[in-house]
């Protein structure tokens, strides 16, 4: 998602899930409601492209259409609740429990270099 829209560390930290939406016809629209280059706050939509992972844009728009809603995480720990106001991008503990706080960016930065 950070390549593909583009986005900063800090940018992809501060995304809600209520700023991320499904489209029928289009890419996912995400809403960035701060950047570097935004300090006012005024905030800007983000299309984010379809991938050919699948097949292609009929493909991902069939598969978008079709998925079940998504309502857990894969956790061992009691599922923090997960509102539109929670984190998109969480930290999960050593011994994988899901934590409501964001990552930070320092983290997105290590797995980006370890990924290459």
């Amino acid at each position: 998602m950070g390549f593909a829209g583009a986005f900063r560390r800090s940018e992809l930290v501060g995304l809600n899930r209520g700023d991320v939406s499904v489209h029928r016809l289009d890419g996912p629209p995400v809403r960035v409601r701060w950047s570097k280059t935004d300090q006012n706050g005024t905030g800007a939509v983000k299309t984010l492209p379809f991938a050919t992972a699948y097949g292609g844009r009929t493909e991902l728009i069939r598969l978008l259409r079709t998925a079940p809603a998504f309502d857990s995480y894969p956790s061992r720990g009691a599922v923090p609740p997960a509102s539109p106001d929670s984190p998109l991008f969480r930290s999960i503990a050593k011994k994988g429990i899901l934590s409501t706080t964001t990552l930070f960016g320092a983290s997105i930065r290590r797995r980006a270099t370890a990924a290459g």
